[in-house]
């Protein structure tokens, strides 16, 4: 958004991140330089989250933008049970992916050879075998943060067996990693042995309904027991490769120290 200028306009959109000593690291190797304060451009920005769903106003707010809550539980005895697709917590990184009510989902997969294929959303509804598995998913050490859901979908494992992945070779399985990217831009990349030892999904419903927009429609990568950060929404592309993704979301997942 800021291209090459002032980094202020971003601060009012993620204030999440201003005082975030990782976020500052590595924005300090990307420095160009300090304009004087009169020297600063004036710069009009459109809201990008106007688009993003309405809510329930029973959320606990964390923050507006980008949008994240905790879960909504009506009493003590629910949290351990399901929760709503209403009152599930949201943790956004940006704005909500906005679909227009014509467009064709179509999951890329690419496993690192030079044939990569696309399967429509459709397709992987009617032409693969679905399962559903009640998943509690988890953001961090947010005490709140967390919720039970049914979901459904296709197994990654068949996934990427039927887009030509040899599933025999171990040796090959030990030193892949997945990357999974969202149409907001967010990627990671998980090791693949863990994806499959934790029944990876890529999930299409939400107990029993179409994934909502802020819980990842049109596809979300679900995995059980893993943090929040791995479930990645509104997938679209997926990647083989011998290596972790560069993305900052990877980076911050390491530690920081002052020679990083």
């Amino acid at each position: 958004m800021s291209a090459g200028q002032s980094m202020d306009i971003l601060w009012s959109y993620f204030p999440f991140h201003y005082n975030n000593k990782k976020i500052s690291k590595l924005l300090e190797k990307m420095q160009i330089g300090k304009l004087p304060q009169e020297e600063i451009p004036k710069q009009e920005i459109s809201d990008p989250y106007i688009t993003d769903p309405i809510r329930s106003n029973k959320l606990p707010i964390i923050q507006d933008k980008p949008f994240q809550s905790e879960t909504y539980f009506p009493n003590d005895d629910s949290h351990h049970l399901i929760s709503s697709n209403e009152h599930f917590y949201v943790h956004n990184h940006f704005p909500v992916p906005y679909f227009s009510s014509d467009e064709i989902h179509k999951l890329r997969i690419d496993l690192g050879t030079e044939k990569v294929i696309e399967i429509k959303l459709d397709d992987l509804k009617n032409s693969f075998t679905c399962y559903e598995q009640e998943i509690k998913l988890h953001c961090g050490n947010k005490p709140n943060q967390f919720g039970i859901a049914l979901w459904k979908g296709v197994k990654l494992y068949d996934i990427l067996k039927f887009s030509g992945l040899d599933t025999q070779s171990s040796t090959e399985l030990n030193s892949l990693h997945l990357h999974a990217q969202g149409h907001d831009g967010f990627e990671i990349s998980i090791p693949l042995n863990e994806c499959f030892e934790k029944s990876a999904l890529v999930a299409f419903e939400m107990n029993g309904k179409i994934l909502p927009p802020d819980h990842g429609y049109p596809l979300r990568l679900i995995m059980t027991d893993s943090e929040g950060i791995k479930n990645v929404k509104w997938l679209y592309n997926i990647r083989l490769r011998k290596n972790d993704c560069d993305s900052p979301w990877q980076i911050l997942k390491k530690p920081v120290t002052d020679n990083n």
